[in-house]
């Protein structure tokens, strides 16, 4: 069984059903890297209605008077968060509902534009070495750095910019679900200051790590792919 389909139980791809150019990349590195995996469509921003979600209080607006208050991130002013990336939250919402609805052990997310460099199968089998048996979440891909160390992975604290490759487990998926609403950040944002910080009112999420290395690069950054926020989601 190849390393990463050993560590997780389920690996996730978020894929918009219409961006055929990266399923078929993500699906010839999954079958250079050896892994099985299965795409979940992401959540399209066309099919969105903002006003719908300012409604049913599913986003925490600008000037909303039913959630911020100066403890939160935005000291209460309210989170003005682009319709794109309230599509990529969603879309990452619906791979943690799968992870409870079949619960699952664990799951590899990983985001279709997301590439590797060779060695990935030996470095993860590395890490599979030090991953506590309790862990929570890790993360594996990330587009800022971190701090150098001869550990293979590394206790975290906070969450990083990217959600290009994380592994949840099932309480890490159960966690994140359950302090989803109402949308107050992009998601990257959402895992670092409300799952995994100890303020903000955070799910406090223990057992948290990153991996020293950074396994996962993310392909639009590095423009392997040409798009953005605004026209991918």
């Amino acid at each position: 069984m190849n390393s990463l389909n050993r560590v997780f139980e389920k690996i996730y791809v978020i894929s918009l059903t219409t961006e055929v150019k990266r399923r078929k990349n993500i699906q010839a590195i999954s079958e250079y890297f050896d892994f099985d995996f299965e795409f979940v469509d992401a959540v399209d921003f066309k099919s969105l209605n903002i006003d719908d979600l300012k409604k049913k209080k599913e986003i925490a607006f600008p000037n909303n008077n039913f959630y911020c208050t100066k403890s939160c991130t935005c000291l209460g002013k309210g989170h003005d968060i682009h319709i794109g990336q309230i599509a990529c939250s969603l879309s990452h919402l619906k791979v943690w509902n799968l992870v409870i609805k079949k619960n699952l052990r664990s799951a590899l997310i990983l985001e279709d534009d997301v590439y590797f460099e060779e060695g990935l199968n030996e470095k993860v089998e590395i890490i599979e070495t030090s991953l506590p048996k309790n862990w929570n979440y890790i993360n594996l891909g990330r587009n800022n750095s971190f701090k150098a160390s001869q550990k293979n992975i590394q206790k975290i604290k906070r969450g990083f910019s990217g959600t290009q490759m994380y592994g949840v487990s099932n309480k890490g998926a159960y966690k994140a679900k359950e302090n989803f609403y109402p949308i107050r950040a992009n998601i990257d944002g959402y895992i670092d200051h409300f799952v995994i910080q100890k303020r903000w009112g955070s799910a406090k999420l223990k057992n948290c790590f990153a991996s020293t290395e950074n396994l996962g690069i993310n392909g639009s950054i590095d423009g392997k792919f040409e798009t953005n926020i605004q026209n991918y989601y």
